[in-house]
């Protein structure tokens, strides 16, 4: 007896809103259908789209698709191919160092661009107020020449939302021990050796415990420049240790 053939997913245009389909559910239903086409993200607040690309279960976004979210120049410090003085030193202002680095090549380099893609995906599912359109279609050619070149973030679907999935859950240990950036930790007693352990763990770059009851969480998260995501983790586990208190 003749199989019955599955059935097609129409190549339709669709649009709707994040409060109503959470965009990892649209990431899902892109990935489970294996749709081609191009996606925009819109946030409600202040009009920036995203333009991101699908087909067979991955996902691309270009170079100069990019938000900029993440200073380049401060995650290079973070994947340790330059020091705070050779990055002030080698580069100037944020616009020289945009060019300087575009002319960098090397695996640290490579690093750094992938890690900055990678948040920035990343950052579009916190974004609690936005409008998504998926106009299906083969990618236009300038796209496939900066997918075939490597000029953006490439991914599985999959492997994405799975971490999308341990963000959120660790979004959740991160607000139980951190109620706002605003606050102001100090190191416990006999802990230094500790904090540092756990902030070099998480690649922060710091000589001594930054945890001093002068500054804001916030204050600290600028000056370290890395992803905020992976620095409140590493933050809200020595909270949890008892290795650093709210004053």
């Amino acid at each position: 007896r003749a199989q019955r053939p599955p059935p097609r997913v129409e190549l339709v245009t669709f649009r709707g809103d994040v409060r109503s389909m959470a965009l990892d559910e649209v990431f899902g239903y892109l990935a489970q259908n294996s749709l081609t086409g191009r996606l925009a993200v819109q946030s409600g607040s202040d009009e920036v789209t995203a333009q991101l690309y699908f087909r067979e279960g991955q996902l691309f976004f270009q170079d100069q698709a990019r938000r900029g979210t993440y200073n380049l120049g401060k995650i290079l410090r973070h994947t340790g191919v330059f020091s705070r003085e050779g990055l002030q030193a080698y580069l100037g202002d944020l616009h020289e160092r945009e060019d300087a680095l575009a002319e960098q090549q090397g695996p640290g380099v490579e690093e750094a661009r992938r890690l900055q893609f990678t948040e920035e995906v990343h950052d579009l599912f916190l974004w609690n107020e936005a409008r998504f359109e998926f106009l299906p279609g083969p990618w236009p050619s300038r796209v496939e020449a900066d997918f075939k070149n490597k000029r953006g973030y490439s991914g599985q679907l999959a492997t994405l939302l799975m971490d999308v999935a341990r963000r959120e859950d660790e979004r959740r240990r991160i607000r139980a021990s951190i109620p706002t950036t605003r606050i102001v930790l100090e190191t416990t007693a006999d802990s230094t050796t500790q904090v540092l352990s756990g902030l070099k763990s998480a690649k922060i770059d710091v000589s001594e415990t930054p945890f001093d009851g002068t500054r804001s969480l916030e204050d600290l998260l600028k000056a370290w420049g890395i992803p905020h995501h992976e620095a409140l983790v590493a933050t809200a586990t020595l909270v949890e240790r008892g290795l650093i208190r709210a004053i």
